[in-house]
């Protein structure tokens, strides 16, 4: 089942006029997707990426910024993320139990989009992006709910992990992930024409 949604995915990234701050506060300057992204912005990539975030240097990304990756660019809403190194890969996740806000923007588009998603609890919300008429669209979405265990909880610590796959129809090639809500650990994400 596909579900669809034109509720504004990025309101970090509309294209606005500059406000100015006012006393005690300081506002950025928002950037329209296309010059975040680069000139491949809705175009179909021509090979694949194994893993997306292989690149990344650790650190922590604050809250309204970006980090400018090979293959795409990660953005943050209201909280800030983190890239940490995992036992063999890099992984991407929150900095709040809660209330996280963050998307990544790939720099072309795919076919198929594969990740691994950890969870510990805290539901969340994780949304495979498309470029249509110039704004991103939501083409699928995935509500993980569960509840933590209690006791002994295992080798992966309580969390609940999962491979999320998202094969897009012709024509709406998947451009990015938007994930909302509860801490995630995101790695593996695999990219295909």
């Amino acid at each position: 089942m596909t579900l669809q949604s034109v509720v504004p995915i990025m309101p970090v990234l509309k294209a606005s006029k500059a406000v100015a701050p006012s006393a005690g506060t300081e506002r950025r300057p928002q950037v329209s997707p296309r010059d975040l992204i680069g000139p491949g912005l809705g175009i179909l990539a021509d090979g694949a990426v194994a893993d997306a975030l292989a690149d990344a240097q650790e650190g922590v990304i604050a809250s309204q910024e970006h980090r400018d990756l090979r293959h795409l660019v990660i953005v943050t809403g209201d909280a800030g993320a983190m890239l940490e190194a995992g036992s063999d890969r890099m992984v991407l996740t929150g900095l709040r139990g809660a209330r996280n806000d963050c998307r990544l923007l790939f720099r072309q588009a795919y076919g198929t989009v594969r990740c691994e998603v950890q969870s510990s609890g805290s539901e969340a919300h994780l949304g495979f992006l498309s470029w249509r008429h110039g704004a991103f669209e939501e083409v699928q979405t995935i509500h993980i709910q569960r509840r933590p265990f209690r006791g002994y909880q295992g080798e992966n610590g309580g969390r609940l992990i999962t491979i999320a796959e998202y094969r897009a129809e012709p024509l709406r090639e998947v451009h990015g992930l938007v994930w909302r809500g509860g801490l995630l650990r995101i790695s593996g994400l695999a990219l295909t024409p």
